[in-house]
């Protein structure tokens, strides 16, 4: 859901399909012209501004939120808050022992 919103709402790309191969994750395939004709730099673009994690293979990773939260990070707190209570405190009960918390 925010990944989908983002790809609509910031940059206005409406024919999208999800697909999950199973062995390979999740894929999103993008029919709108402007993003089938984006070359690579342009599609790492849209990778990049919906990166939160940076880092790399010889680097520990890190969540990088500088300053004030972009728009669209806080549109995806809104988007996953409802789900947070269930999913991570009951189903995953994370809070449960002291080592936890």
């Amino acid at each position: 859901k925010v990944l989908d919103e983002a790809l609509r709402t910031d940059f206005g790309f409406s024919q999208i399909l999800w697909v999950y191969s199973g062995r390979r994750g999740i894929h999103c395939w993008i029919a709108d012209e402007t993003a089938r004709k984006l070359n690579n730099s342009g599609r790492g673009a849209i990778a990049d501004y919906m990166s939160v994690v940076i880092g790399g293979d010889n680097q520990s990773k890190k969540v990088l939120l500088p300053g004030a939260l972009h728009p669209a990070i806080e549109r995806a707190v809104e988007i996953t808050a409802g789900y947070f209570d269930e999913l991570m405190i009951r189903n995953q009960d994370f809070l449960s022992t002291p080592e936890k918390r």
